[in-house]
């Protein structure tokens, strides 16, 4: 997690918003798993990851499939 997080800045192509989905997801879940279970994940490694989510996943996905998106008054996905 630490490798990932101090290394990677950007995530681009043709493919990068199918990339920061699947990746991101198993990384963050991954994240959570090590946050909560190993005592070594030291709280400055933790803030590092979260700016890799938040500034490197995120923008890549925020736009992505908003018509999917679940807000209360309208449904999941649209017919």
């Amino acid at each position: 997690m630490n490798a990932w997080s101090s290394k990677c800045r950007l995530i681009n192509g043709k493919d990068a918003v199918l990339c920061a989905g699947i990746y991101g997801y198993k990384l963050m879940n991954a994240a959570e798993i090590i946050r909560f279970s190993y005592k070594g994940w030291l709280p400055p490694d933790i803030e590092q990851f979260k700016s890799l989510a938040v500034n490197v996943f995120y923008p890549v996905v925020k736009d992505c499939a908003t018509f999917a998106m679940a807000t209360g008054t309208r449904p999941l996905l649209r017919p």
